[in-house]
């Protein structure tokens, strides 16, 4: 499981396993563990699922696709692209449409994320806009 998902995940979150050859089928599990290393190559960690296979349908190393549902999940995230968010002072910031050629920058308070997007907890409203491309262009233009 990636990084940016893995962070939700936690044993005990219900699972349903539908195998790649039979679609039609599904199976319910629940996460047994959840690993906390990353594989540093493809930024993913193990998650292991506990399933009924008493029907042996199941085959060991077969494919399947699995949806977990995290139960700590329970609100929805105002989410950026990654390349949005600069830093200033040590701080997250972003620039923010205040209208079509004006923007203004708002520092904010980032919570989990992957290498392409990031979750702004505090600081920016889901209506709001924000730069992602020309981010350097504006900052440099602050220090003119």
């Amino acid at each position: 499981m990636f990084e940016g998902e893995v962070l939700h995940v936690q044993p005990g979150d219900p699972v349903e396993l539908t195998p790649t050859n039979r679609p039609e089928e599904a199976f319910a599990g629940v996460v047994e563990f959840v690993s906390v290393a990353l594989d540093p190559m493809t930024r993913s960690a193990e998650v292991r699922v506990v399933v009924d296979n008493t029907s042996g349908k199941l085959r060991a190393g077969q494919a399947v696709h699995a949806n977990i549902r995290p139960t700590s999940v329970q609100r929805r995230a105002v989410v950026v692209p990654r390349q949005a968010v600069i830093q200033i002072d040590g701080a997250p910031r972003l620039f923010v449409a205040a209208d079509e050629r004006t923007f203004e920058m708002r520092k904010v308070t980032l919570g989990v994320g992957d290498f392409e997007r990031v979750e702004v907890k505090e600081g920016l409203r889901v209506d709001e806009r924000v730069v992602v491309a020309g981010v350097f262009a504006l900052k440099s233009e602050l220090y003119r």
